[in-house]
C-alpha cells in the first residue's frame, strides 16, 4: 500500500516537473490554451448582452399530455391456469 503511495507521488512529480519545463521551454504552448478555456469561461458565466439577445427570457412551456392515459390495471399479475402433467 505504501509502494502504490509512493508511485502515486513520483508520477505527479514527474508530471508537475514535466509542466514546469514545458512552460519554462515553449510558455505560449501552455499558456495559449489556458487563455483559451478561462475566456470561454468567462463568457459562459458573464455573458456580453448582445449575446443574450439570441436567447429566449422566458423558460419553455409545459407540454400537454396528450391522448388517454393508459390504463391501470387493477391487479399486478395474472394467473393462467396450465395443465402441467408429472
Amino acid at each position: 500500500m505504501k509502494s502504490a503511495k509512493a508511485w502515486h507521488y513520483l508520477i505527479l512529480g514527474l508530471a508537475g516537473l514535466g509542466f514546469v519545463v514545458q512552460l519554462i521551454r515553449a510558455p505560449f504552448s501552455i499558456l495559449l490554451p489556458v487563455i483559451i478555456i478561462a475566456l470561454i469561461y468567462f463568457l459562459f458565466k458573464t455573458p456580453p448582452q448582445w449575446l443574450l439577445r439570441f436567447t429566449s427570457a422566458h423558460p419553455p412551456l409545459a407540454k400537454k399530455n396528450k391522448g388517454k392515459k393508459a390504463r391501470k390495471k387493477k391487479r399486478p399479475f395474472q394467473v393462467i391456469d396450465g395443465n402441467k402433467k408429472y
